[in-house]
Formats: structure tokens, C-alpha cells, sequence
């Protein structure tokens, strides 16, 4: 009768089980949904069990104060998965430890206990660290590490190198709302968070309207059905998230960034028309339909690419020296004897000889007078 009693009284767990470095947690602070949220939102179960493992455990301080592994498991998984893994469980392990003396209606009952213990683990319970909770946990660390990097970066650009900002150099204080530091860090965070809501979004909406119960609304809207349920849809509905990079100051860091992302969108919409045929076309096969893929030509690759690089550097060297690097200018400049040629040895001393940047100058004169 003891044992019965005792075990029912583990079962139920008012408390939880203090552990081997000092008091537990109540199980009233494991039910504290602020608590909860605070962990999901911060750290996840096994980032905490890690720093449990290799910071906290070494301190007999930190060790008495901080929650256990456990704790903090069921702390984030919510009272409903503590349930099913206590009395539910117990009664698994009972029910399958028994062998054939279950009736077949406490079979079904515990292959369903069984089944939401097992969802609840793999985290698809209410309380469980979800997608949404590990989106937001994602997207607040992007926002911290992008400040301190800015600000990081904005000490040694102050002392070492010599650069100070605008705000700073003036002497006067930059408000909170107008600094490239926060907005920056916002701008990024919001980017990762709303691109994997929006994606999840149109992944869900998309699996719905493929399910046979939407045949009507599919039947309904034709067109709006081949737009929702292609393939690509959720990425071209997720980047709808790069518009949170007009938080940004209209700053070159912004211009950049948007200038790298467009040139990565054009190669993967290349790639991807490439692998699909819509580029070389197709060769019929034996049946006489195209089920064959054309190979890509000998001569197409991205050598073709270096003629337009190459003319658009020199475009900006000789019209827009501002946005021109100064070092790779000296460098080709420096090593382009053939064109530029130095100052001859015999050359009067009274006669001057133009500079490189004059020559460069020169040709930019020529081609704004349509000279020849």
C-alpha cells in the first residue's frame, strides 16, 4: 500500500523533484505561462541543457539558483505534454508492460495516449517550442547581434581608424528612431522573422488548397489556384519580408545589400529556368515527344560575364571616379604602361606631362564632346 501510495504521489507531482545541486522548481512556477514564454522566446531545451552542462554545473552558486535540464523542459513544453509524459506515460509503461491483459477498448485508449505523448515529444504540442517560438527566438538574436556588432564596429572605426558619423562629428545626439544602428538591427530581424511566417503561410495555404476537400474553390478560381499552388510560391510570397529593408537609412550599406540581392534573385531564376528547360528547349525522344533536356552550348559560360564587368569598371572609372575603388584603380593603373605611359627621360623639364588622372579625365572630355 505504501508503494501504491507513493507512486500515485509521483504521478500526480504537485512538485517537481528538487535536484542534486538544491531546491527544484514548484511545479506552480513550471505552470507560469510569463516564465514560459520568457524561455521559449530566449533559449531553447537543448541550447540550455548545453550551457546547464558547461557553465552552470561548474558553479555551486548558479547550480542552486538555476532550474534543472528537466525543469526547463517542462517548463517549455506546457502542463499538457507534463500529463501525458506523467500519468499518461505511467499508464503506457503499464498497459504494454501487462502483456494481454488489457481489454481491446484500453488498448485503443493507450495507442492514443501513446500517439499524443509521442506528438507532444516531437514537439507538435501547444506548449512545445514550435515553429513560431524558435522564428521569434531566431529574429531577436539577429536584432542583438547586429547592434553589438554595430556598435562594435563603430568603436574601432572611431579610434582606430580615425572615422567618425555624422551625428557624432557634430557633436550633437542622434535620437533613438533616426539611428543607423537600431534601424539596421530592426530592418534585419524583421527580414528573417517575416520571411519564415510568410513562408510557412503560403506552404500551409498551398498544402490546403491541394487537399481534395478544396476542389470547389479550386474549380472556382482557376487561375488563383495555379498561382497558389505552384511550386515556388511560398519563396516569391517570403520575399515579400526584403520590403522590411526600407527600415534602413538610404545609405551605400543599403544600396549594396539591394544591389547583392537582385543579382542573386537573376541567378536563381536563371538556374532554375535552366534546369526546366525553358532556356536551351527540349529534344524529342524515341516517342517523338521532348523528354530530353538540351545540352547547354560549349561556348556559353560565365567567362561572357567578364566583357560587361570589365566595360562597366571602366565606365565608372572614367565618369564616376566617386564610386570607383581608389586602391584597384592604383593597382591598374600602376601595371597599364602600354596605355599610360610615363614621363620620358628626355623630356623638357619646362613642358608638363600629364598625370594619370588627367589622362582619364582626358577621354571622359572626349567621349561628352563626341570626339571623333
Amino acid at each position: 500500500m505504501a508503494s501504491r501510495a507513493s507512486a500515485g504521489a509521483a504521478a500526480a507531482g504537485p512538485r517537481a523533484s528538487p535536484g542534486p545541486g538544491g531546491p527544484g522548481v514548484m511545479a506552480k512556477s513550471t505552470s507560469d505561462p510569463i516564465l514560459r514564454n520568457a524561455l521559449r522566446y530566449t533559449i531553447s531545451a537543448r541550447e540550455y541543457a548545453v550551457l546547464h552542462k558547461h557553465v552552470i554545473s561548474k558553479s555551486k552558486t548558479l547550480k542552486k539558483r538555476a532550474p534543472t535540464v528537466d525543469t526547463v523542459q517542462r517548463i517549455m513544453d506546457g502542463e499538457l505534454q507534463n500529463r501525458g509524459r506523467g500519468a499518461g506515460g505511467q499508464a503506457l509503461t503499464k498497459g504494454y508492460g501487462a502483456g494481454g491483459n488489457a481489454s481491446s477498448g484500453d488498448r485503443g485508449s493507450k495507442a492514443k495516449a501513446k500517439e499524443e505523448v509521442l506528438a507532444r515529444i516531437a514537439g507538435k504540442g501547444v506548449g512545445a517550442d514550435d515553429y513560431n517560438a524558435r522564428a521569434i527566438r531566431h529574429s531577436l538574436r539577429v536584432f542583438i547581434a547586429t547592434g553589438a556588432l554595430m556598435k562594435l564596429w563603430g568603436i574601432v572605426s572611431a579610434r582606430v581608424l580615425g572615422k567618425k558619423q555624422g551625428g557624432a562629428a557634430s557633436g550633437q545626439k542622434q535620437p533613438l528612431h533616426k539611428s543607423p544602428t537600431l534601424r539596421l538591427s530592426v530592418s534585419l530581424s524583421t527580414i528573417l522573422l517575416m520571411y519564415r511566417l510568410l513562408f510557412r503561410f503560403f506552404t500551409r495555404l498551398r498544402a490546403h488548397l491541394l487537399d481534395p476537400t478544396a476542389a470547389p474553390f479550386r474549380i472556382r478560381n482557376p487561375k488563383t489556384t495555379l498561382t497558389l499552388t505552384s511550386p515556388y510560391a511560398p519563396a516569391v510570397g517570403a520575399s515579400l519580408a526584403g520590403l522590411a529593408l526600407g527600415v534602413y537609412p538610404s545609405q551605400q550599406l543599403r544600396v549594396s545589400i539591394a544591389v547583392y540581392a537582385l543579382f542573386r534573385a537573376l541567378e536563381f531564376g536563371w538556374n532554375c529556368a535552366e534546369d526546366n528547360g525553358m532556356v536551351w528547349g527540349w529534344d524529342k525522344g524515341t516517342s517523338g515527344r521532348p523528354d530530353k533536356k538540351r545540352v547547354r552550348p560549349w561556348w556559353w559560360g560565365s567567362w561572357m560575364l567578364q566583357p560587361f564587368a570589365f566595360g562597366q569598371l571602366l565606365h565608372a572609372a572614367v565618369f564616376d571616379r566617386d564610386c570607383f575603388p581608389t586602391a584597384y584603380g592604383d593597382f591598374i593603373f600602376k601595371h597599364s604602361t602600354a596605355y599610360l605611359h610615363a614621363r620620358p627621360e628626355d623630356f623638357p623639364l619646362s613642358l608638363k606631362w600629364p598625370k594619370v588622372y588627367e589622362i582619364i579625365d582626358s577621354l571622359a572630355t572626349m567621349a561628352k564632346l563626341n570626339w571623333p
